[in-house]
This record gives structure tokens, sequence and C-alpha cells, in this order.
């Protein structure tokens, strides 16, 4: 089991830290953390919902890799070698950005520098950098011939297993030493912006659909958490500990989730995320077995701008919880549910220069309708 050892505040750690980072651990799960430090042998990070408590730590062996918001990242090997995009380990952790392009990496191992101006469901569409730092016109790839693409802004995204794109980045280290640079002057041309620059007067139609997915993706890791915390074959420590990331996943500690029984749906109760998650984790140890799958997960309410300007969106998923006693099911029901996205907007100060970022929040989840099978 992976232990997360608070550290005295007033340890020594490296300049500034980004607003969200993502450390990927061995057995492929995620942290969404600020990281504060690297070691020689750990990592140090602060968890997001107590940015103000103590710093965390977690050893390199036990990691495969950290990605900074700047898109900065670093791979851990078991040799002890750090393979990063950064110009140091301190500068991943100070949040320097790495990329002048977006980076996309193929199942064949190599590596795309370019500027994506578009995305299809098959492909995408991009401006092609040279390795002589000039444009090589708009070029294509196909989305199930990629492993990762790494984005400027700092995003990342995968279409394989982190196991996998942990292992690609190590072999191709090389070729991304090559284009990260950018131009051989130092200095990043300006590109003229797609035609399909803005769909809101914020974000290209790109950043959009982005945003769009992530929130999908944070509705499974939800999903996934669930079925952690009920699961039998997990300690409690570990049941906690999906607690804390599914929590992560919300707007706030004060995002609600509402609850109804199929034996009296008139009755509805109203819990706060993280409580109804504790509650989980009894009725998950009410019986031998307890699985929970969600399916059909979809916008019902496509994301708009709201008066504080905030974009909201409401997904829907159907739940089906069923619980096992001596190898028998014994009790199972449907839950149509509801969930509100929030995409937020909020600042970075890194290197004395703020940036205006955006990132997606799970809100509340209502219930629609709950049914025993």
């Amino acid at each position: 089991m992976r232990r997360f050892l608070p550290l005295c505040l007033l340890c020594l750690f490296y300049g500034a830290v980004s607003a969200q980072d993502v450390i990927y651990e061995t057995d492929g799960s995620k942290v969404l953390c600020q990281i504060v430090g690297m070691e020689p042998d750990f990592i140090k990070f602060k968890k997001l919902d107590n940015l103000s408590g103590p710093n965390y730590a977690v050893e390199k062996s036990r990691l495969l890799m950290a990605f900074s918001e700047s898109g900065s990242y670093v791979v851990f090997d078991q040799d002890g070698k750090d393979y990063t995009n950064a110009e140091s380990l301190e500068a991943f952790v100070s949040n320097k950005p790495a990329n002048a392009f977006d980076l996309m990496v193929t199942q064949q191992k190599e590596v795309i520098a370019g500027t994506i101006r578009d995305s299809t469901e098959q492909e995408l569409i991009f401006e092609r950098r040279g390795r002589n730092g000039v444009n090589a016109g708009i070029q294509s790839v196909a989305k199930d011939q990629l492993l990762a693409v790494i984005y400027h802004d700092g995003k990342h995204r995968f279409w394989a297993a982190p196991t996998v794109v942990s292992d690609a980045l190590k072999g191709v280290s090389a070729q991304i030493a090559e284009v990260v640079p950018g131009a051989p002057n130092g200095q990043t041309d300006v590109l003229n912006p797609p035609a399909t620059k803005e769909v809101n007067g914020e974000f290209t139609r790109v950043e959009f659909e982005e945003f769009k997915n992530k929130a999908l993706l944070k509705t499974e890791e939800l999903a996934g958490y669930m079925q952690t915390i009920v699961s039998q074959d997990v300690t409690s420590e570990e049941s906690n500990k999906a607690i804390d990331l599914a929590v992560g996943l919300f707007l706030s500690e004060e995002s609600q989730v509402e609850i109804t029984n199929a034996y009296d749906k008139s009755n509805k109760i109203v819990r706060k995320i993280r409580d109804y998650l504790r509650k989980l984790k009894l009725l998950g140890e009410q019986y031998d077995k307890v699985k929970i799958s969600w399916s059909d997960i979809s916008y019902v309410s496509d994301l708009r701008k709201g008066a504080d300007g905030n974009y909201y969106g409401v997904v829907t998923v159907q739940q089906k919880f069923e619980g096992f006693s001596e190898g028998k099911l014994v009790y199972s029901d449907i839950t149509q549910k509801n969930i509100e996205v929030v995409l937020k907007g909020y600042q970075k100060v890194a290197g004395g220069v703020t940036q205006d970022l955006w990132d997606v929040f799970l809100s509340n989840i209502g219930v629609v309708e709950t049914r025993k099978i």
C-alpha cells in the first residue's frame, strides 16, 4: 500500500508551484495536486482540498510520472534516472513552460511537434513544425495511432494506459529534446489563428471540446472511485484514499448529492459529497460484495456561460447498484442521475506573469429516478 507522509511545512522546496499538477502512480491511478518540491527519492505535494495544510510525500519508486500544469513532465525509472522535457527538475517544479508547441507521441514512437488546429472524431489536424523551426504545412494524424498528446498550454491526454505512455516517453526522450527548445533562435513564431478560432469569445472549438471530454472523463473517474470505496478487496486506508480522490473531482466540499430509496421514491436526502462517500463505504460493508457500474454517460445540457462567468452543463448517467450476500444477489437498483459540471476560470502566477486558466469540476448530483430491479 502506498503511503503519503506529512512533511514539515518548513522543509525547503523549489520556487513557485502550479495551480494543478498530476502525479501518476504505478498502478495507473492519478493524484491531482500541487507539486511543491522534488528530492532525489520522493516528490512533495499539497492536496487540492487543503492547500494551506501540510506537505505530503510519495516515493519516486512508487510513481510512473508527474505532469505540471505548464506542460512539463518527469518520467521516473527504477534505475533512478528521471526523464523530463523541462530544462531541469528545478524548472519542472517552478512551473516554467516547457513546450512551445503541442507534442504528439504515436504508437510508432514518433514525436510530432506542431500546433493542433482542429479535432474530429477520428483525427487531429495540426500545423507541423519542422526540425529546422519552419512550418511544414497542415497535416493530420489518426487518433487510434496516438499514445499521448502534451499540449503547449499544459493539458495532456492519453490514448493508452499510463504505464504504456510512461514507457513511450522514456523511449522518445531524445526526439523530444530535439523539438522542445522550439525555433533555432529561441523565439516562437507567431502563427495565424485557425479559421474556427472562437465558439464563444473565449475558447477555440478544439479547446471547448477538450473541456467537454474532460468532464465526461471525470465522471467516469468518479464511478471508478465509488467502486473502490465499496470494494471488499481493498483496505480501509485504500477506500479512504479513494474518497479523497473522488472529492478532488468536485468543485468544493460543499457539492451535494441527492439520494433516493427504491422503496420510498418521495423521500429524498441530500448530503455533502464527502459525507455521501463515507456513507457509501459503510453501505458496502453491509454486503459480502458490492458492484457499482455506470453506463450511458452523456450530456443532456451543453456547457453554457453563467452570470458568474463560469460555464455550466449537465451530464446524465445510469447507475446500477448490486449487493451480494453468500454469493447471491440480494438487492439491486438502477438510478438515473444528473451531474452538474462546471468549467471554472482561475488565475495562476508563474514567473511574475499572471495567466487566466480554466478547469472542469463536478458539482451537485441530482436523482431523476430510482427503480428496483
